[in-house]
């Protein structure tokens, strides 16, 4: 009885130690390895679905979550549950299920996360190694195809949006190394790491070409400016700005080499031709006339939409009528997170995708808010408190100019990093 024990206690160890390393694959695997989002997030399950299982077995800590946690947690069960309901009405087939589940996943590996004991060192390294795969890959393809967007292995915009999404969560490293109760070389050479990833992963998001993955860059500053004030001393803050405006320097240099500048040209002078009446297409031209017909159908259909089949079907005959301009009706979405759940699921799926941002954005909030008004400063639980709220903002902000969700990449990455950070966050005793 006693040898049994002992060894579940053992293979508890591993399931936990395989969790760790499935935290750390997940951004490192994301953007350098084909559907590298896969191989992390099937071990964290796994791993997760044996600890778990262990864990009752042993008898080990099964605490009650907190309100909070549970509502992360049942709004990422209840957008994969209605999803797949509304797929199966609209007799959308079976490939309509499986983008939507993987959120079910997600919401299993966050309980089994947060009922193990992981160091928060295994997710910031991660996120290090993972921008710099990232920016690695960016260079690597632009320098040797001479490509004017860089995608990697993922879509061109979805590749931009994460890149830039770990290269600010990499900032929020700055705030567990501030708490390193040493100041010699360690806490340097990790500091000048993850300075020098989240310069790389800002690198992969400009070679992309993606204009609309910056909107996260308004956000962030806006959190960063909060936190750092609170943390730094005005000498602190000093070195930082002049360490930021070198790396500005250099990713100017970026910039103009990538040709974004023109991208951005030509979407002013689109937008300015659309609000003067005058249609030229490009992306921004056809990206509003697809929100104007998703308006429309919306108003027709306010509670349920008109689902993906009728949607499609419904922009055609706006196209044929002449109401949007030819061409529009070619895309199968709406560029767009909320113009595109209104016209598709209504009042109904626009309040169920709120809540996936909400729910986790308010745990981050109400954490962070806690931790600095609190006067002993927990630096690493902050830490993954300000990068939660990095990640949803930046998720947010970039389903302004395209879809977060529709490919598996966007919703295995927000789903699992969500379901990482919140375990990470509710570990009772959470070590560096």
């Amino acid at each position: 009885m006693h040898h049994a024990l002992s060894h579940r206690h053992t293979i508890l160890i591993v399931s936990q130690r395989l969790l760790a390393v499935g935290i750390f694959l997940l951004p490192v695997m994301t953007l350098t390895v084909p559907t590298g989002y896969s191989y992390p997030a099937a071990l964290l399950f796994l791993s997760g679905l044996v600890h778990h299982i262990l864990l009752l077995n042993v008898g080990g800590r099964t605490d009650e979550l907190s309100l909070s946690v549970k509502l992360v947690t049942y709004s990422l069960v209840l957008y994969a549950m209605f999803w797949i309901a509304d797929a199966a009405i609209r007799g959308e087939g079976l490939r309509s299920f499986d983008r939507p589940s993987r959120f079910i996943l997600a919401a299993f590996c966050l309980v089994a996360i947060s009922r193990a004991q992981i160091r928060a060192a295994w997710l910031w390294m991660g996120l290090s190694f993972g921008s710099v795969g990232a920016g690695a890959v960016a260079i690597f393809e632009w320098s040797l195809t001479g490509a004017s967007r860089v995608s990697g292995f993922a879509p061109t915009n979805k590749f931009g949006l994460i890149s830039i999404t770990m290269a600010l969560m990499c900032v929020s490293g700055f705030i567990w190394t501030h708490g390193f109760s040493d100041s010699g070389k360690r806490k340097f050479l990790i500091s000048s790491f993850l300075l020098a990833a989240s310069f790389c992963g800002l690198c992969a998001a400009i070679l992309s070409g993606s204009r609309g993955a910056w909107l996260a860059l308004i956000p962030a500053t806006l959190v960063y400016l909060l936190v750092m004030s609170r943390l730094l001393r005005p000498k602190t803050v000093f070195y930082l700005v002049g360490a930021l405006a070198a790396a500005a320097i250099l990713l100017s240099q970026t910039f103009l080499a990538s040709g974004i500048e023109n991208r951005l040209g030509d979407a002013h002078h689109e937008f300015e031709a659309y609000i003067n009446g005058k249609f030229i297409g490009g992306s921004v031209g056809l990206r509003l006339e697809m929100w104007k017909g998703a308006t429309l159908l919306f108003i027709e259909r306010p509670y349920f939409g008109w689902g993906e089949l009728g949607y499609a079907s419904m922009m055609q005959d706006l196209e044929t009528n002449n109401v949007i301009q030819e061409g529009t009706a070619s895309f199968s979405h709406a560029h767009n997170d909320w113009f595109n759940v209104l016209a598709k699921k209504g009042l109904s799926g626009a309040l169920i995708l709120l809540a996936v941002y909400v729910a986790p954005l308010f745990l981050f909030v109400q954490t962070a808010v806690h931790i600095m008004k609190s006067h002993a400063l927990d630096t690493s639980r902050l830490a993954l408190a300000v990068s939660g709220i990095i990640l949803v903002l930046s998720f947010m902000s970039g389903g302004i100019a395209q879809i977060t969700f529709n490919r598996n990449i966007g919703v295995m990455v927000y789903g699992f990093m969500v379901a990482v950070l919140v375990g990470l966050l509710t570990q009772r005793r959470l070590s560096k």
